[in-house]
Order: structure tokens, then C-alpha cells, then sequence
């Protein structure tokens, strides 16, 4: 795990008291940090964050690649306040607010959505896809970081995570449903794999891509094909 910029971000946070600092150390063991320092290395401009709460993960991923500014969107203007009395003149601005009123001249370079698809039902995560999607500018990047439905061990885990630190019933999915939800908001899957295997979490990552007008999709590669189709022979009939 690359560390020093991990705990660069947590250590901002020092003066909001020791529950904070300590609920966010509890999520830096859990975030796939690798997975999400891949995805947003080669950004740059302007990246809009969905349910961003602290801003944790959005610092550590400015920290890492200093090309990129963020916009996170915010619903507990508690966190929205704590992210406000830390911030340390850093290129991350966190904003109460519900990214599904955004107008409509809202458009940028990419978008992170991390943890937040499986705290919405299925149709609920739909929608808010398209609508991300309908926020990229071409060429622009969504990045969904989510729980998968599978194994049911690690699921359960998760939803008895959930249900402690926020009270919420989730609804996990498997990474290909999600995989051709984001297709179908008019995106190009580029990337949609399990991450972090050895957590006692589901992680997986979707990766995809506003190709713009006229210019035509660049295919996977032979090896990229394999390892879907053996993604997809791995994948259970049955959630148990």
C-alpha cells in the first residue's frame, strides 16, 4: 500500500477530535487504496466525487497525483463541515449537496463513485448511473468502487459492517450487472474486476470511458478477453 500519502490525508483530519480520526483509520484499512491510486494516477483536471463523506479517500487521491482537482458532493453536512474545518488550502472542496440536482452545465473530466451503489436498491443505482454518466464530458472517466454480492461470506460481512457503522440495509450486486448497467448509461467498460481478494470485503472496480463522437472504441486486448471469460466461468449460478 503506498503509505505516505494515506497517511498524509488521514493526519489532516487531527484537529476534528479523536472519533473522526479514529472512524477514518478504521476506513483506511478497508479501502482497496492500490485499486483506487490505479484508476486515478493518469487523471487530470476536474474530478467529481459522489457520497464522499469526509473527504478521506479524495485527499489521499490528490496527494497522489497532483494534476487533478476535486468536487465532492455531500448529503451529511456534518462530514461536510468536519471536511470544511480540516482542509488545509488542499485542491479538494466538499459540497452539501445532492449530485442529482446538479444543473445541467455540471459537466467533468471524471467521476468517482466509491461505496455508494450498494447503500441504493437496484433500480436506485441505475438511475444514479445514468445520471453520473450524463455528467462526463467525452472522454471523460467513471469509477465505481463498490461491494459485490459474492462470496456470500464476505457480503454478509459487509452488510453487518453497514448496518453498525450506518444502519443502512444494502444491496449488493454482482460486478458484471453493474458492468453492463454502465454500459448501458452509453459508457465503455474498460476495466471491471475483483480487487483487494484477500480483505474479508467484495471489492471490485468498474472502469469506463465517454468515448466522444466519431472516434472509435478501442477493443480489449486477447489477454483482456481471457480474463473476462474466466471472470464470467468463475461466477457462481447461484448467490448462496
Amino acid at each position: 500500500m503506498p503509505r505516505r500519502p494515506l497517511v498524509s490525508a488521514w493526519w489532516s483530519y487531527r484537529n476534528a477530535g479523536p472519533t473522526t480520526l479514529a472512524f477514518l483509520a478504521a476506513r483506511c484499512a478497508v479501502v482497496p487504496w492500490r485499486a483506487i491510486a490505479a484508476a486515478t494516477g493518469d487523471l487530470s483536471g476536474e474530478l467529481m466525487s459522489v457520497g464522499c463523506g469526509h473527504g478521506l479517500v479524495e485527499r489521499y487521491v490528490t496527494r497522489r497525483n497532483p494534476r487533478i482537482a476535486v468536487v465532492g458532493y455531500e448529503l451529511d453536512e456534518r462530514r461536510v463541515a468536519i471536511a470544511a474545518a480540516t482542509a488545509e488550502g488542499e485542491r479538494v472542496r466538499i459540497v452539501a449537496a445532492d449530485v442529482r440536482r446538479l444543473p445541467d452545465t455540471a459537466l467533468f473530466d471524471a467521476i468517482l463513485c466509491c461505496d455508494v451503489l450498494h447503500h441504493l436498491d437496484a433500480e436506485a443505482q441505475r438511475l444514479l448511473l445514468k445520471h453520473l454518466a450524463s455528467r462526463l464530458r467525452p472522454g471523460g472517466r467513471l469509477i465505481v468502487k463498490d461491494i459485490a454480492a459474492t462470496p456470500r461470506w464476505k457480503c454478509r460481512w459487509n452488510e453487518i459492517h453497514d448496518r453498525i457503522v450506518s444502519g443502512d440495509r444494502v444491496t449488493s450486486r454482482d460486478p458484471h450487472e453493474v458492468a453492463e448497467d454502465v454500459e448501458g448509461s452509453g459508457l465503455t467498460v474498460r476495466r471491471n474486476e475483483r480487487v483487494a481478494r484477500w480483505q474479508p470485503y467484495p471489492h471490485f472496480i468498474v472502469v469506463a470511458e465517454l468515448v466522444p463522437a466519431g472516434r472509435v472504441p478501442v477493443q480489449p486486448s486477447p489477454v483482456e478477453r481471457l480474463r473476462a471469460d474466466a471472470g464470467a466461468w468463475r461466477r457462481p449460478a447461484v448467490n448462496r
